[in-house]
């Protein structure tokens, strides 16, 4: 994995995608893996949303850049899903790529570039606010929302982020407590056919 202050990691594929850390990676490795797209692809951890767009800006001087067909990018949406696009539309544009007009979208070149973001492309958020979405019908959530109420009113405030203390709670009640949610995508511990995916198994596809 590219480590700070050095190239990227050399490429061996000729699809590469580009997220945050270890939980977008092994989260979307699961997800591949369950859709059948488990060859072609090398997944690249910028190790934290800081170093992502020095990542892109230097991911073509990596060895075996050439051979890369398509290019896809994830990042989370945070507070501004608008801004979190438009930043890596620069980053990609200063490495001399090509850039989507919009999220969710790949655009042809050499390579293909598409960004997506955390959660849906159009609204705030992150990786975690996806899967919450996704697991918002499981009947534990009523007893991962009682905790958090019950947290809120004995602290007076809500853990921050919101959606990754109620996802977290939501792990501990799973078989194997205490797992990160990368680790809880390999485990099988996340609902792949709810239609919260659709629109990002639609993006995995189009690569």
């Amino acid at each position: 994995m590219a480590q700070p202050g050095m190239l990227p990691e050399p490429i061996v594929q000729p699809k590469v995608i580009v997220v945050e850390g270890p939980d977008d990676r092994r989260f979307l490795g699961a997800l591949f893996r369950h859709l059948g797209l488990e060859t072609g692809f090398q997944i690249i951890e910028a190790h934290g949303k800081d170093k992502l767009g020095p990542l892109l800006r230097t991911l073509p001087l990596a060895s075996g850049f050439a051979q890369v067909e398509t290019l896809a990018v994830f990042r989370d949406a945070d507070d501004d899903p608008h801004a979190a696009f438009q930043s890596l539309c620069n980053s990609l544009r200063h490495a001399g790529l090509g850039a989507p007009f919009r999220p969710a979208l790949v655009v042809p070149g050499k390579p293909s570039v598409g960004i997506f973001v955390w959660p849906d492309c159009k609204t705030a958020g992150t990786l975690e606010t996806l899967c919450l979405t996704a697991i918002s019908g499981e009947p534990v959530m009523d007893c991962v929302e009682e905790y958090i109420h019950c947290v809120q009113k004995t602290q007076g405030t809500l853990p921050q982020p919101a959606d990754k203390a109620r996802l977290h709670a939501f792990l501990a009640s799973c078989n194997k407590p205490g797992l990160r949610l990368g680790e809880a995508a390999e485990a099988g511990y996340l609902p792949w056919n709810s239609s919260i995916f659709e629109p990002l198994k639609q993006f995995l596809r189009a690569l």
